[in-house]
């Protein structure tokens, strides 16, 4: 999901904008120099426990072989295309199972929605009243993985994990 880092990189609602000062002008200074401010979180990233949990673990406390997983895609573009506001659901992963094989204990487990092909303005969906409109995760589905398929990760190509719409329940 190669967004190049700008202000005009798509990130989540509820954090501002990337911004960038110049600190050294070229034309005043022998170089040039850029001062960024942005959280963490800004862009493609992994999410750790520490994240929204006080006291959870760090990225730094992972070692390097707990992020090197199988990798499961369920490629749900079609759908999405057809329903802005798409949820993955249960039926989704094991359909995706009948067509590849039970998913491995410990794997990463990412749905592909097509979402990151679309221009950075794009990437919330908003409609007329400001309501964003993007696919998500269902609550049975995540815990359909977690608790009978023991995946240790998900993923996803939209701004948020779970759709804003009320159908994500």
């Amino acid at each position: 999901l190669g967004h190049e880092m700008s202000p005009d990189t798509p990130h989540w609602v509820g954090f501002d904008t990337m911004q960038i000062a110049t600190t050294r002008d070229p034309d005043t200074t022998p170089f040039s120099c850029h001062t960024y401010s942005m959280v963490g979180q800004f862009g493609t990233h992994t999410d750790v426990a520490a994240h929204m949990h006080k006291g959870g673990r760090t990225m730094v406390s992972l070692d390097i072989e707990k992020l090197v997983l199988p990798l499961c895609v369920l490629d749900v573009c079609d759908a999405c295309a057809r329903d802005a506001d798409y949820t993955v659901g249960k039926d989704d992963i094991l359909d995706w199972e009948q067509a590849h094989g039970r998913i491995p204990p410990g794997s990463f487990v990412a749905f592909r929605r097509g979402w990151s092909l679309r221009a950075p303005a794009y990437m919330d969906n908003p409609d007329a009243d400001g309501n964003r409109h993007f696919p998500g995760w269902s609550l049975p589905a995540l815990e359909f993985l977690v608790e009978e398929r023991d995946v240790a990760a998900i993923g996803h190509d939209t701004l948020d994990p779970e759709a804003p719409a009320p159908s994500c329940v």
